[in-house]
């Protein structure tokens, strides 16, 4: 075999590789950017807004609380702004678009239960905040304290989640970093042997 055909036998294979590895590297980078910007512009802004539902939703139950037991009627009517904070937070994540896993499931129920209570609470909390106790009224008030306890819990696990959901993306990013210098790695050792024996086959 002529000598210009084996440099050309033995160095195809090396720019295939390199092709493919480019190929392999611009996709990955892609990648990477993709999930760079969704945490950026979707997972961390959708667990400050679940940070923020929680905040507001405590607010909203202290506050029909304290409205109950002080008699304070102002007291009341400020639960029912937080409320309506708590629901417009959630409607908005409810139309972010990246959400992951079932978070827009959660969200969506969440939201619903919410707006089924609200009205329930603003009544009964109202009455109470005006001096009115009954046996109904109070059975009424421990069952809605009861359901906005678990609605409570509920607010705090999805916010949870959300968070561990940028963490657990990054984690996806530093890996498939990590995937890309492993393969670096492998393409750099390939070609030195892979240089090495062209060299001993032109020479032979």
């Amino acid at each position: 075999m002529k000598t210009t055909h084996k440099i050309t036998a033995a160095i195809l294979p090396l720019v295939m590789g390199y092709a493919g590895t480019y190929i392999y590297q611009f996709n990955l980078g892609k990648k990477q950017e993709a999930s760079l910007i969704q945490s950026s512009d979707v997972q961390l802004p959708a667990a400050l807004i679940g940070k923020d539902v929680l905040v507001s939703f405590d607010k909203m139950q202290k506050l029909y609380q304290d409205a109950a037991i002080l008699g304070d009627s102002e007291l009341s009517d400020l639960a029912n702004e937080q409320g309506t904070a708590t629901k417009e937070n959630l409607a908005k994540l409810s139309i972010m678009d990246g959400l992951r896993g079932t978070r827009k499931d959660q969200i969506n129920d969440i939201l619903i239960r919410l707006k089924t209570i609200s009205p329930k609470a603003e009544t009964v909390y109202g009455q109470l905040a005006e001096g009115e106790f009954s046996d109904e009224l109070m059975e009424e008030s421990k069952d809605l304290n009861e359901r906005l306890t678990k609605l409570r819990k509920d607010i705090d696990d999805l916010g949870a989640q959300l968070a561990t959901d940028i963490q657990e993306q990054l984690s996806e990013v530093r890996s498939d970093t990590a995937k890309s210098r492993q393969l670096n790695g492998i393409l750099f050792v390939v070609v030195i042997v892979g240089s090495i024996t062209i060299l001993f086959w032109v020479i032979s």
